[in-house]
């Protein structure tokens, strides 16, 4: 989203701990995080975060309700908003889970996601993707 960490004294590493963080079975990301007594990200970062965040939901081409989103915790419904790759520029992915309001997923995609996103209408791996639609 343009925010540069460095400028918050905060690093790329911390965020990566945070993200993987949330890997764990039944998810944890920030709660886990601070529960393990890891610095947190400064208040004006998330502020300047949501405020590029909800910018790019404003400005995205594409909006789709009710698109089902996969991974290791299981699925859900998502409200998306895309800004699909161009030649000049990567692809933003911002999904939303319908029920929590909880922002699943908002950051640059490789094509592979938009082209599932696209044609298929689901968001997530296609493993997890297989997994939980049999069930």
């Amino acid at each position: 989203m343009g925010i540069d960490p460095a400028d918050y004294g905060f690093t790329q590493q911390e965020l990566e701990r945070i993200r993987g963080e949330s890997r764990y079975k039944g998810g944890g990301g920030m709660i886990a995080y601070a529960r393990r007594g890891y610095k947190l990200p400064p208040i004006e970062m998330v502020r300047d975060y949501q405020f590029r965040l909800k910018g790019r939901c404003d400005q995205s081409l594409i909006k789709r309700t009710n698109v089902p989103y996969y991974d290791n915790n299981g699925a859900w419904k998502t409200t998306v908003f895309t800004t699909p790759p161009s030649e000049d520029s990567s692809g933003i992915i911002i999904a939303f889970n319908e029920s929590t309001g909880d922002l699943t997923t908002g950051d640059k995609q490789k094509k592979p996601a938009f082209d599932r996103f696209k044609n298929e209408n689901y968001l997530g791996g296609k493993k997890w993707m297989l997994e939980w639609s049999n069930k």
